[in-house]
């Protein structure tokens, strides 16, 4: 097991860091060269061709990287007490605060609401990072809080983008409302010490990708809010990247006790 998971931390931050940039690079790029006069999305475009197959190149990679970690499910098997711990956590939940604050400041109605509400998860988040770095484990339903915030953020945009024919104008932001959505909600399972470190290895670093595609769309208050995503995504990738002892062990008693082992 030790050697599966060889050198496995260091290629997914160069897979996940390197993906993010060029992913952002190319919708830029996109964004400016990508519709004709009209504002109409140019379908054999260069750039949305490189940007649609950049990211089935990602998903591919991401899905071989996430097999290569062992199951292991208890949370101090992945997350070691300190601040490097939580860090990411902490940065999320103060960028989802100013995110949620300018939402609320500058939208009205759902908006409004959604934005105010943000400050719930933005304190989940925070707290979820002070209890990594004193070396505490988080409430099981703690976690869930970011999660309940993200079905109602994506319910509330979907109203706004269900209205524009153009798919390229809002699917990589539904992407990483998604995906961050996922990988949150599989996250809070170690708490549970039911954690599948697998599955939420791979949408973590899904998450990060599409999130920091959504940055190149503009918007203080989305970038701030992908931003935060992003943060506490790159993380829990970090985090279940971290050598671990006794792996096998663990990968074995993991597999008896959840009975999934293509999951886990």
């Amino acid at each position: 097991m030790m050697r599966r998971e060889e050198n496995l931390r260091p290629a997914v931050l160069v897979a996940t860091l390197a993906a993010a940039v060029l992913g952002f690079a190319l919708r830029l790029w996109q964004l400016r060269q990508g519709r004709d006069e009209n504002g109409l999305w140019l379908g054999g475009s260069a750039s949305v061709l490189a940007l649609l197959a950049l990211c089935v190149i990602a998903i591919v990679v991401f899905w071989l990287l996430s097999r290569r970690a062992a199951p292991r499910a208890a949370y101090d098997g992945n997350f070691a007490p300190g601040m490097a711990s939580g860090v990411g956590y902490l940065a999320g939940g103060v960028l989802l605060t100013v995110g949620g604050l300018s939402a609320a400041a500058m939208q009205v109605g759902f908006g409004r609401a959604i934005g105010l509400a943000a400050l719930l998860p933005a304190v989940q988040l925070v707290w979820h990072g002070l209890c990594r770095a004193r070396g505490r484990v988080p409430g099981l339903l703690a976690g869930c809080v970011v999660v309940a915030w993200l079905v109602a953020r994506i319910i509330g945009d979907f109203k706004s983008w269900s209205t524009d024919p153009a798919v390229l104008d809002y699917c990589f932001q539904l992407f990483g409302l998604l995906c961050a959505m996922l990988g949150l909600f599989h996250a809070s399972g170690f708490s549970a010490d039911r954690g599948k470190r697998r599955i939420t290895l791979f949408w973590s670093m899904t998450g990060v990708f599409f999130c920091a595609i959504s940055l190149a769309d503009g918007g203080l208050t989305a970038c701030l809010t992908y931003g935060g995503l992003a943060a506490a995504l790159l993380q829990n990738a970090i985090c279940l990247t971290m050598p671990g002892d006794g792996d096998a062990e663990s990968a074995d008693n993991d597999v008896l006790n959840s009975g999934d082992v293509d999951l886990a």
